[in-house]
């Protein structure tokens, strides 16, 4: 439809070659954090989407990339089902900001067998989403609805920087975390994410110049690039797939 509406030639469609490869088809983005990054000291380039996604890069290779867990899908379906539909996210964080978070809850959550699991390892958007949440935190009220944003924030939070702990590289110190996606506008989870990481410099990533809402679509625009001059733009090390490969369908204009 966009190659018709637009006569331009365009790309779409790029997890199938990856799993036709081998590999589980996510996350992709890390490909782009090793052309943006990959020259610099090491960093942790953390995406915060309804899923969360980290790619540890620099010193001229990416060293692991993965989806963490939970990023704003648990907290966003929160909202949503607690409220009827009236709000549909935390805006800032601020409701959050007023409760308490069940800390003990919180530990045995991150018990889930998901966490523990060596990358690469990617999940489905649907593993953290509204029946999870169900299963968990029934019955879902506004009344306590503050609580359990301020828990499903430490959730976030705590389940990325125990990822840091188990499988960043061990070869270098990490410099920093750069965030993008939506979670970077939430400064309840921004502040708990800086309590869980104990003094590792957190920045959104426009700082680098990529505004955090705009990291995955220049990710993918950069992707079509690669596939429309024939160079590989997989991440073999995030997806496991057997080896480079030309991601994306082409439709010409």
């Amino acid at each position: 439809m966009i190659a018709e509406r637009l006569k331009t030639p365009t790309v779409a469609d790029f997890r199938p070659r990856d799993m036709a490869a081998g590999g589980e088809g996510a996350p992709l983005v890390p490909a782009f954090d090793l052309y943006c990054f990959g020259g610099g000291p090491l960093r942790a380039v953390q995406n915060i989407g309804g899923i969360a996604n980290v790619s540890f890069v620099g010193k001229g290779r990416l060293w692991s990339a993965f989806d963490t867990g939970p990023g704003n899908s648990l907290l966003d379906a929160a909202c949503r089902l607690s409220t009827g539909g009236r709000m549909r996210m935390d805006e800032g964080g601020r409701l959050a900001a007023r409760g308490e978070a069940d800390r003990a809850k919180v530990e045995r959550l991150l018990a889930d067998p998901y966490f523990k699991r060596r990358p690469p390892k990617s999940l489905d958007k649907d593993y953290f989403g509204e029946a999870y949440l169900r299963r968990h935190f029934s019955p879902l009220t506004s009344g306590r609805l503050s609580n359990l944003l301020a828990s499903l924030s430490l959730l976030t939070a705590r389940s990325i920087a125990r990822a840091y702990e188990r499988f960043s590289p061990k070869a270098a110190h990490l410099l920093e975390m750069i965030v993008s996606g939506g979670g970077a506008h939430n400064d309840f989870l921004m502040k708990a994410l800086r309590d869980e990481l104990k003094g590792l410099p957190v920045h959104p990533s426009d700082r680098y110049g990529i505004p955090a809402m705009a990291k995955e679509a220049a990710a993918f625009a950069w992707m079509a690039m690669e596939a429309l001059g024939g160079r590989p733009n997989n991440c073999p090390v995030a997806t496991g797939a057997d080896g480079p490969r030309i991601l994306g369908k082409i439709i010409p204009a």
